[in-house]
């Protein structure tokens, strides 16, 4: 009996391992009975079987054929004999799709939560609106330190004692390394030495304005009782809101969820009616007020000449501000500055900052008024050494940018890192940087 393998036997053993012809093997009967005849055992000989068609695989798939598996067998799924560069970039996309549409739907679900607050006469503050806040809060402070702090220490440190050297460097404690001047005026870039007292100006404002002012969420709220800010001197501080501010701290060690919420209704009832008036066509009527309010219109609010408490607690912002910058100016401050032109120039100094502060104790007012929690992070909480792959920290202009800059301390927290802690959902575990701190570090190549 004859057999096709015979016949092909000469052929196959001439094939090139890996030829499409040698990785064949013959699946037709060996052997043909004796009842099929001798012509049809010439038949299959001259008329074989058409070689099949290698598909083509790339040479990844290798590593996933075992020793002795034929790599094209039909027993796996065309899926499976896709490679592994393929099936990655195919998950890549899945993702930056699946990206885009979440990024869309946060983008919708925030804009509705935005019109449903707007609607009800209060909006949460964004992330986003925080962060550009904080960009032009440097910017601002920045340029106002330009305008009337001293640009050449050299000018003046001859008339500097000692002792007021000193006191510049405490007064920034917290966000500035606190050595004696010399020490310290040799770790910093020559650049920057010579405006060291626009760096220190700009670093102080910063400073009471996020401790004294955006971390105090109650701080207008003495006005219920019409007392100072701040108490005479060697006296305790008995106004309303240190009291508000101690009470607010016990409640966060009995329940820190239940404390933000107590602090966040309690900032949000002081600050979401608006004013009236009915002989002011810049406010709203008690009309309006009382659609905007859901409320009937005989629901008796206030007299018509009067301020709804979102006003009051307005202009208390604005007079507990006034008193800080005064306060301010009249101490260490008041080293930093250049001489003034005129009283109008003064006035214009003054303005320019209470401005700033004003509209900084807005900001504060709706993040408070929010369940989260905030915080800034100074000297103590940046990690001491500047790294540029953290992205927590950036150098300030006075810096050049360059990689020299990595594991250098850092000297002085022009604007800290400002971070929210929970959400809606009171996770006060989880916390998000809102805004980039920004720093000046020590000198890269010190003289």
């Amino acid at each position: 009996m004859a057999t096709v393998q015979e016949g092909c036997a000469a052929d196959s053993s001439v094939q090139p391992e890996g030829s499409l012809t040698a990785e064949v093997t013959g699946t037709v009967p060996a052997t043909l009975s004796a009842a099929d005849g001798a012509d049809e055992a010439v038949g299959h000989k001259a008329y074989p079987s058409p070689p099949l068609k290698r598909k083509d695989i790339s040479p990844c798939d290798d590593h996933l054929v075992s020793p002795g598996e034929d790599a094209h067998s039909g027993s796996g799924s065309e899926d499976h004999q896709r490679p592994p560069v393929y099936d990655l970039a195919q998950q890549i996309k899945n993702l930056q799709t699946e990206n885009q549409r979440l990024q869309k739907m946060y983008s919708e679900i925030e804009m509705s939560m935005q019109k449903k607050a707007a609607q009800t006469g209060w909006s949460d503050v964004t992330d986003r609106k925080v962060q550009k806040f904080c960009n032009r809060l440097h910017s601002k402070l920045y340029m106002w330190s330009l305008d009337y702090a001293i640009e050449d220490v050299n000018t003046v440190e001859p008339k500097l004692l000692a002792c007021a050297k000193q006191n510049i460097i405490t007064s920034l404690d917290g966000f500035c390394k606190q050595e004696d001047w010399e020490s310290l005026m040799k770790r910093f870039p020559a650049r920057i030495q010579e405006g060291i007292l626009q760096v220190f100006a700009h670093t102080l404002w910063t400073k009471h304005l996020f401790e004294d002012v955006f971390m105090k969420p109650f701080l207008y709220f003495d006005f219920y009782e019409q007392e100072e800010m701040t108490s005479t001197a060697g006296e305790p501080d008995t106004s309303l809101p240190t009291k508000l501010q101690n009470m607010y701290q016990m409640f966060r060690t009995v329940d820190e969820a239940q404390a933000q919420a107590w602090r966040s209704d309690t900032v949000r009832l002081a600050n979401s009616i608006v004013p009236l008036n009915e002989n002011d066509p810049d406010t709203l009527s008690m009309a309006e007020a009382a659609e905007l309010l859901g409320m009937p219109l005989k629901t008796p609010i206030v007299g018509p000449e009067a301020y709804l408490l979102g006003e009051r607690s307005k202009q208390a912002r604005r007079s507990a501000v006034e008193r800080l910058v005064s306060s301010i100016l009249d101490g260490p401050m008041r080293l930093m500055l250049r001489e003034l032109l005129s009283p109008e120039e003064a006035d214009r100094r003054n303005q320019v900052i209470i401005d700033i502060y004003c509209s900084t104790a807005q900001l504060a007012a709706r993040c408070w008024a929010d369940r989260s929690l905030w915080e800034i992070r100074g000297l103590d909480k940046v990690g001491g050494t500047f790294h540029w792959q953290t992205e927590t920290l950036k150098p300030h202009n006075f810096h050049i940018a360059e990689d020299r800059l990595n594991g250098k301390a850092v000297l002085v927290v022009i604007q800290p890192p400002l971070y929210r802690w929970g959400d809606v959902t009171l996770q006060y575990h989880l916390d998000s940087m809102v805004a980039q701190g920004t720093v000046i570090v020590e000198d890269p190549a010190p003289t």
